[in-house]
């Protein structure tokens, strides 16, 4: 399994709606029909939300049918009644809650394989003034740093990267610039985690 990260495609405090999409590898030499069942998790393992299972024909991995674009094979839209939503660090109005999606595909019936990606339900909207998260406009306070490990340079091992933020947030921060490259895959999840907004250099 090869997940897409999920994205909240509208977000308030009675309902959202979340886009999933998930791609598939087949590792073996035949075409396989397979079905993506997609679950949504609390932080206290409880499903909130279960997307209807796709099935489709996933034909044995080639370089030239895995997909290399934006369209992803399974695509669904969830809806998560009730949920608690996602706000930076140091926010009055509430704390960087995750939800887990899992993704998992069968085979004849039988549980293959399994994937799980973070997902935070937000709604995010701009100003002249404020970054605007639910509704709710919010400074952002924090700092920036660029190659801060000179013998690594970007080969900064992960619980690295997650102490880094771990820190950051316990002064209160909830911002980062990451120098002139863009971060890692570990670094933004321990930024969702901790409630870290990115500054991504373009």
């Amino acid at each position: 399994v090869s997940e897409v990260p999920s994205s909240s495609s509208t977000a308030q405090a009675t309902s959202a709606v979340i886009q999933v999409e998930t791609n598939v590898l087949n590792e073996t030499t035949a075409s396989q029909a397979v079905t993506l069942t997609t679950q949504i998790v609390d932080v206290n393992g409880n499903v909130v939300a279960t997307g209807a299972p796709l099935t489709q024909t996933v034909a044995p991995m080639t370089p030239g049918n895995f997909p290399s674009s934006p369209t992803p094979m399974f695509s669904q839209q969830i809806t998560v009644n009730n949920p608690t939503l996602w706000y930076p660090n140091s926010s009055v109005y509430g704390t960087p809650y995750l939800y887990t999606v899992n993704h998992i595909v069968s085979v004849n019936g039988v549980a293959v394989d399994a994937a799980q990606s973070a997902l935070g339900i937000r709604t995010i909207t701009w100003n002249t003034n404020y970054p605007i998260f639910n509704g709710h406009p919010m400074n952002l306070w924090g700092g920036s740093g660029r190659y801060d490990y000179p013998g690594l340079g970007s080969s900064v091992p992960e619980e690295q990267q997650w102490r880094d933020l771990s820190l950051l947030a316990a002064e209160g921060g909830n911002i980062y610039r990451p120098g002139h490259s863009t971060s890692s895959e570990e670094f933004v999840n321990a930024a969702d985690a901790y409630g870290i907004m990115i500054d991504q250099p373009s």
